[in-house]
């Protein structure tokens, strides 16, 4: 018997990733699938480290001013 087992990453999703959900975001970061790094410079998602170790809620002031300034750097021609 032979097996062939082929591991891929995620595609790309749906839509523009400013606009994914803070709380799915929190939460992908939470189970170790996007660092808080790329939660901010992807999804424009604000993230504080939440009493309970290693889990993580969202800064909405910050999340708003990070989005705010996506929004406002996309509107603008290069």
């Amino acid at each position: 018997e032979e097996r062939l087992i082929l591991s891929l990453p995620g595609g790309g999703g749906f839509g523009l990733a400013t606009e994914r959900d803070p709380d799915r975001v929190a939460r992908d970061v939470t189970d170790g699938l996007v660092s808080i790094e790329r939660a901010r410079e992807v999804y424009g998602v604000a993230l504080t480290e939440t009493s309970e170790h290693e889990r993580y809620a969202v800064d909405t002031e910050a999340t708003a001013r990070l989005r705010a300034e996506a929004a406002s750097y996309s509107t603008h021609d290069p």
